[in-house]
């Protein structure tokens, strides 16, 4: 069940990221719930996998402009209300998973 959902959530963000020539970190910075060793192209594929199972865009949990390009976001900062309740949301299912 727990793959399912991460598969899904996977697939559906790609194509909008794809399309700007948006390059995941190695290294990604401020990362709570996810493993600290997590690769580009796993990130990639959770961010595509969330913004497809929830219908939304970047913009809903990190601070950027929708229509611009993906480097000017702040994906680290923890400013918007949504990404704290994305992590409380990924910690609750992997409890449930577990």
């Amino acid at each position: 069940m727990k793959t399912l959902v991460l598969a899904l959530i996977l697939c559906t963000a790609s194509s909008a990221l794809l399309a700007q020539q948006f390059q995941f970190p190695d290294k990604p910075k401020n990362l709570s719930v996810l493993q600290k060793t997590i690769t580009a192209k796993e990130l990639a594929a959770t961010m595509r996998g969330f913004t497809s199972a929830l219908g939304v865009r970047c913009d809903y949990c990190h601070v950027g402009e929708e229509g611009k390009d993906l480097r000017e976001y702040d994906f680290p900062s923890d400013a918007k209300p949504a990404k704290a309740k994305a992590r409380t949301m990924f910690t609750m299912v992997n409890a449930v998973n577990n």
